[in-house]
């Protein structure tokens, strides 16, 4: 099979909290993409006056008129009618993250002569831990950047099959793999096992768990509480838009202070002007930045304890750690991951930056058969989140259990509940809580037109089936009414 891997290839794009980057198969390999001199793209939107920024001048532009920038977007996603407000407009997360992809799509086109450059297909990656509605979500915002999606991956299967790929094809493996995914704004922790010989790749997902809102922005918050504490310092008196500034200038040394601090046992924090006409200047230790973070490492292991309880696993039945995301580079990740699973797990050779945008890339190429080995690869997928609806009671009635295997369909007969009832509602949710009040809503099923009948006398067929990418299609048959609905969430 013919194909041009440098001006039509198949790419991948991790579309990050914080940061985002882009890869290419390039016919033997998966490849980062580098414009401007970055292989990512702080996941940074700045709007004034009608145009947006993205990136690393929206974030230097953002420090000065931080009113005007959306950092987190991804967050968010869970919600597409939360509104964003930038520079006296109003935004949705989707329209946020439209231009995180198509200003990473289009610096990659600029590398190329004029309009020579077009990606034959894109595969977007997105936690294990996102629900259905956050996913679709996702998917709204590739379509709206016009980019031709052939595929959503989670971020530890590809960071998995960047790993496994290029392993030495003479050596016959059977291994327990534990993604450690931390990055800017969410957690997962999935564990799969991984066989493979010479003429097959199959990646058994085993257990999954994590959290959408637990990541280094929640570290960045908590060491600038701790830092002002610390020194005594206090804006509140200043105007909104000097505390504003204050915050963007510190924290953005904290950030610089907390990387630091991966590789060092001190780092040293220097901004002007905070408080206003003065200097502030101290020191973070790898010791306050353990205690700081003390509340989040316990949250952390308590998410890896229990994917290792749901998997049946104990911690000398994990082969190797796979870590992905800027904030697992931290140190005290890694005391964490070996007190919690033993020493000398963690598999070095693999950016935890750029992992998965690589591995998006891979899976771009495996959907179109442009991987030109002959292996097998096959991967098995499973639920993350129960899916239910909601009975008359507020109750969650659990149709599509976690952890089964995917795809996954069930069928359920539900009748009209009151007599001559012509329309009815059904919610749909996600989640392991018994009331829906405290699971995740991620849509509702409207069938309208139903004829007139007593209650209880007309069935209605409900289908439902979550998809290897978690998204779900639901199909409604009434066959009295001549009614037939079909829904993506």
């Amino acid at each position: 099979m013919s194909y041009d891997s440098i001006l039509h290839p198949v790419i991948g794009i991790d579309l990050g909290t914080t940061f985002s980057s882009i890869s290419r198969w390039d016919g033997e390999k998966s490849e980062v993409f580098c414009p401007k001199g970055e292989y990512a793209v702080p996941s940074v939107v700045y709007y004034d006056k009608g145009k947006f920024i993205v990136g690393k001048p929206a974030k230097d532009k953002g420090v000065f008129s931080p009113e005007n920038v959306c950092i987190g977007a991804k967050r968010l996603m869970d919600d597409k009618n939360t509104d964003i407000h930038l520079g006296g407009k109003t935004f949705s997360p989707i329209e946020i993250s439209t231009e995180i992809l198509k200003c990473i799509y289009n610096n990659v086109e600029a590398m190329f002569p004029n309009n020579t450059f077009k990606a034959e297909g894109t595969v977007i990656t997105v936690p294990y831990y996102f629900r259905a509605n956050q996913i679709s979500n996702t998917l709204q915002a590739a379509k709206m950047a016009n980019l031709s999606t052939i595929g959503i991956i989670q971020e530890p299967i590809a960071a998995a099959f960047s790993y496994a790929l290029y392993l030495d094809n003479n050596v016959r493996r059977d291994e327990n793999i534990l993604v450690f995914d931390l990055g800017g704004g969410t957690f997962d922790v999935t564990l799969f096992n991984l066989k493979c010989d010479r003429d097959s790749l199959i990646f058994n997902t085993i257990a999954s768990n994590g959290d959408d809102r637990l990541g280094g922005l929640d570290f960045d918050r908590k060491i600038f509480d701790y830092i002002i504490a610390k020194e005594k310092i206090d804006i509140s008196s200043y105007p909104e838009k000097v505390q504003l500034i204050c915050k963007s200038k510190l924290m953005e040394q904290i950030v610089s202070a907390k990387e630091k601090l991966s590789f060092d046992d001190i780092a040293y924090i220097q901004v002007i002007d905070i408080p206003p006409g003065e200097f502030l200047e101290c020191e973070l230790t790898v010791g306050e930045l353990r205690n700081c973070l003390g509340k989040y490492m316990k949250k952390i292991k308590g998410i890896l304890n229990e994917v290792l309880k749901t998997s049946g696993f104990s911690s000398k039945d994990i082969d190797k750690i796979i870590k992905i995301g800027g904030s697992s580079k931290m140190t005290i990740i890694d005391e964490l991951l070996n007190d919690s699973l033993g020493h000398g797990k963690t598999y070095g050779d693999i950016d935890p930056d750029l992992a998965v945008s690589k591995g998006a890339a891979i899976y771009g190429a495996y959907l179109t058969n442009r991987i030109n080995n002959k292996k097998r690869i096959e991967i098995n997928y499973i639920n993350v989140h129960p899916l239910g609806v909601k009975d008359d009671k507020g109750d969650f009635i659990e149709l599509i259990p976690k952890n089964a295997e995917l795809p996954f369909e069930k069928t359920l007969i539900f009748c009209n509940t009151e007599d001559n009832e012509v329309d009815l509602t059904i919610e749909v949710y996600q989640g392991e809580n018994e009331k829906c009040i405290d699971d995740n809503k991620i849509g509702e099923i409207k069938i309208e037109g139903l004829i007139s009948a007593k209650k209880d006398t007309l069935d209605i067929e409900i289908t439902f089936k979550i998809n290897i990418d978690q998204t779900i299609d639901v199909t409604v048959i009434q066959a009295d009414s001549n009614i037939l609905i079909n829904k993506r969430f």
